[in-house]
């Protein structure tokens, strides 16, 4: 018994090494035991700390080999859920083990379901007592994602559903993402509209307003990005580079037309992001000052009297990613940065709030606060609906 409280206060705090469960899920004695942090951890064996712990992970070595953690949190009063990736050592295979541990019995592990852990790394995207969502990534950005169903009375692997996890808003009725959201339809259609963007036959400015067509936004010199951006000229970036951008996610609003730039960010072109705005009366452009977009392109915009919302994006050769919501405060200067992991494809405001709509679900803002978070899932059925978590 003295020994058995010794590995369950390790893995309290941490995590351990745990034998196997048999395929009749029967539950496993907690072995060796060793600390292990929080982490996000790659196919090819090497562990990348969760940036925002900037934790350490060391690996331990299980029956079959040594594995590392990904995931060990509770999730219910009951149970804590520990996944972890496994190697062979004569192999060199590599798997993703999912289990339960029994919080009153911390020494006891429940093995719900092992998966094949292939050339991406999985983070955990959100867990609860009935589901596991993994996001998994690759050389190329995000892959798709996975859901496991559970039944922790049981101990046993539900049903698991890949899905694409950008499937976002557009895939439900607008009925049942106003229910969720609790904002009527018309909200709801807003936040599902998409900036025109050109086919590749088309020109680029195809669908900018006229007036900014016959007055072409200046790009930046070689030296303002040298300025701004000192990391891609270390990158290789010179003179012989393709540097430009292009105005988009554009709002009319009377004789301004607001604006972000956009441009591609690889393969020896880049460009310097800003939003600003076009005075078609006094026919000029005026720039914020926002060094925090220097290395964004610009995905959603929304002009409010003093403030403006600016969703970053980056486009690199592989799949967009997200680089937040910023607030910017036109009188005073300042700007918030919110943290949004998800591309941002639309911001709106309803009474005292802004719905930002994702293309993973939305969030929702109050004051200068996230307050609320909806994620785009399958149901056990593979029905699509909105799923809300903390942010």
């Amino acid at each position: 018994m003295k020994r058995a409280s010794l590995f369950a206060a390790a893995l309290i705090v941490g995590c351990s090494s745990h034998r196997d469960a048999s395929v009749t899920n029967s539950p496993a004695v907690i072995g060796q035991s060793a600390a292990v942090a929080d982490t996000s951890v790659t196919s090819d064996g090497n562990v990348r700390p969760d940036t925002a712990r900037k934790s350490a992970v060391r690996s331990v070595p299980w029956p079959w080999g040594p594995f590392d953690t990904l995931y060990n949190k509770p999730i219910d009063s009951k149970y804590r859920l520990l996944l972890a990736r496994e190697t062979d050592t004569v192999s060199h295979t590599a798997a993703l083990r999912v289990k339960l541990i029994e919080t009153m019995r911390p020494e006891i592990a429940w093995d719900v379901a092992t998966l094949p852990a292939r050339d991406y790394e999985y983070r955990v995207a959100r867990a609860d007592s009935t589901s596991v969502v993994l996001t998994r990534h690759g050389d190329y950005g995000q892959q798709e994602s996975l859901k496991l169903f559970l039944d922790s009375a049981s101990k046993k692997l539900l049903a698991q559903i890949d899905f694409w996890p950008r499937r976002g808003l557009d895939s439900i009725p607008d009925h049942d993402v106003a229910a969720a959201l609790g904002v009527p339809d018309s909200l709801v259609r807003a936040l599902k509209e998409r900036y025109p963007r050109p086919g590749p036959e088309e020109p680029w400015d195809k669908y900018l307003p006229q007036v900014m067509k016959q007055h072409p936004m200046p790009h930046s010199t070689y030296a303002e990005f040298a300025r701004a951006r000192p990391g891609r000229v270390e990158d290789g970036y010179d003179s012989t580079s393709q540097i430009g951008e292009m105005p988009a996610a554009f709002q009319i609003d009377s004789s301004r037309i607001w604006f972000g730039k956009t441009f591609y960010d690889g393969e020896g072109a880049s460009g310097v992001g800003g939003a600003g705005y076009f005075d078609s009366v006094k026919s000029t452009y005026t720039f914020f000052k926002i060094p925090e977009m220097a290395a964004w392109s610009v995905s959603s915009m929304l002009a409010e009297d003093q403030i403006v919302w600016i969703g970053l994006v980056g486009h690199p050769e592989g799949m967009d990613y997200s680089g937040g919501l910023l607030r910017h405060d036109l009188k005073t200067g300042q700007t918030k940065k919110y943290p949004i992991d998800d591309v941002v494809l639309r911001v709106k405001r309803w009474t005292n709030r802004i719905y930002v709509a994702t293309a993973g679900g939305a969030w929702v803002i109050e004051g200068d606060r996230l307050i609320s978070r909806f994620m785009a899932e399958p149901d056990i059925n593979g029905k699509t609906f909105l799923v809300r978590i903390n942010p």
